[in-house]
């Protein structure tokens, strides 16, 4: 610890060395960096001279070594795009929301569907609708696995599409158009 008093003890000629490097403000913290290098490193023996004087060469190199040191670290602290970053996060935003609109969109498609059968009346439309639309069966198909007329499974799902259609336009659409906070109200506002 003696050779950090024998350093300090030449701090004027550390302080003009690094203004002649162009150091600023920061002169003060580039020196106290600088003690902590010779410290942290256990070079005490090698800024001491035999003879006990401070060897000012090497010292230099270790001033000059964190004043470049500084240099990049500010370089690098200037180079931050934050326009770059709201970018991003306006992005994920972005993402996130038109996530939660298809969600939202998927969930009454669902709920749609599930209304398709109405009790009493036509209690197989959602089935024949799966089967044509998850199955990828042709409606001959359903006709045949079914056992009714080519004419009824053609007329039911007809009907399942426009009664959906007429359901599900407006969110589509606002899909398509990327107005995802629209189907976000929407969906708030049926929620109450």
């Amino acid at each position: 610890m003696e050779y950090l008093k024998a350093l300090d003890k030449h701090r004027k000629e550390w302080v003009k060395y690094l203004r002649k490097m162009g150091a600023t403000s920061d002169v003060e913290d580039i020196i106290q960096d600088s003690y902590l290098r010779v410290y942290q490193g256990g070079y005490g023996g090698r800024v001491i001279k035999d003879n006990g004087n401070v060897n000012k060469t090497y010292f230099w190199c270790i001033l000059h070594t964190m004043f470049i040191a500084s240099v990049k670290a500010k370089n690098k602290a200037k180079s931050v795009d934050f326009e770059g970053v709201k970018g991003i996060l306006k992005a994920e935003e972005a993402q996130d929301l038109k996530e939660a609109a298809t969600n939202v969109v998927f969930a009454k498609m669902y709920s749609e569907i599930a209304k398709l059968d109405k009790e009493g009346k036509y209690p197989f439309n959602k089935e024949l609708f799966e089967l044509y639309v998850y199955e990828n069966m042709s409606m001959r198909g359903i006709r045949d696995e079914v056992g009714i007329s080519l004419t009824s499974v053609f007329t039911t799902i007809k009907n399942c599409k426009a009664q959906l259609s007429r359901e599900l336009t407006e969110d589509l659409e606002d899909l398509l158009n990327e107005d995802y906070e629209l189907i976000l109200q929407n969906d708030e506002k049926t929620r109450r």
